[in-house]
């Protein structure tokens, strides 16, 4: 049996910028609606000081090859205007972007190597004390792929079959139109809302902006310590650890739909 890897996300929220482009004569120019997020610099520097209490290399290197200084890569970064492709520190992908539609950003962390994060904790408590945070989790990553995977060729490639898999159509019109598997009532499924990802994992940071986009109270009040481990690491921020390990199969869905419940609905 292959080692298990696994991933972290974290999600970040955006905040609204109003105000007026002026020329040098102070001019109107146009009036500005946009909406930031936390600057790459300051997730670099995060990813940075997570490594460094690791005591891993600091350093990035992309697929090509080419290795940046931390310096290097987040003046590249600021240059170029966004992330780009997935970067390698040690045995671990990093990719980090926004999605403005959805007002959120996000940090994705992968292991390449089983057991390479070494501490999920230590890479998600510098972005606890952002006021932008907003949740992060942990998952299997081979178990969450395939919980949202929907195309059909995805599992021939991969020698699985989807036979017993429920499809639905992908509601495109001719020719585009194609029958999909459904992934709306998998329980590692994983769905884009505004300003969050409604999601569950093994273990599990939630901010106060979470418990605001849900309508939720934010002291796991409710929650079944019985199966869960519910803590506090930082003032705002509750932290859930499934008290049974990672989930790696739908033989834990009892509990991930328990978990879903109670976060979402």
């Amino acid at each position: 049996m292959n080692a298990r890897l696994e991933k972290l996300k974290i999600v970040l929220g955006t905040f609204a910028i109003e105000g007026t482009e002026r020329n040098f004569s102070g001019d109107k120019v146009r009036e500005i609606h946009a909406n930031r997020g936390i600057e790459f610099k300051v997730i670099i520097d995060h990813i940075a000081q997570s490594a460094k209490t690791l005591d891993m290399p600091l350093e990035f290197q992309r697929g090509d090859g080419k290795i940046f200084s931390i310096s290097e890569f987040q003046d590249f970064v600021i240059h170029r205007g966004n992330w780009g492709a997935s970067v390698f520190l040690g045995s671990l992908k990093v990719q980090a972007g926004f999605v403005p539609s959805l007002n959120q950003g996000f940090v994705l962390i992968e292991e390449e190597e089983s057991g390479a994060a070494r501490s999920w904790d230590v890479w998600v408590e510098p972005f606890l004390s952002e006021p932008s945070f907003v949740e992060a989790w942990v998952s299997d990553a081979e178990y969450d792929y395939w919980q949202n995977a929907s195309d059909p060729l995805e599992f021939e490639a991969a020698g699985k079959s989807v036979d017993q898999l429920p499809l639905v159509s992908n509601g495109l019109p001719a020719p585009l139109d194609q029958m999909i598997v459904d992934t709306s009532s998998n329980p590692g499924r994983w769905i884009m809302r505004d300003g969050y990802i409604e999601a569950v994992g093994s273990t599990m940071w939630l901010g106060e902006k979470f418990f605001e986009c849900v309508g939720k109270e934010g002291n796991g009040t409710g929650l079944d310590d019985d199966v869960l481990s519910i803590s506090s690491p930082k003032h705002g921020i509750l932290k859930i650890e499934n008290k049974s390990g990672p989930f790696i199969n739908v033989e834990s869905s009892t509990i991930q739909n328990y978990l879903r419940s109670a976060l979402y609905n």
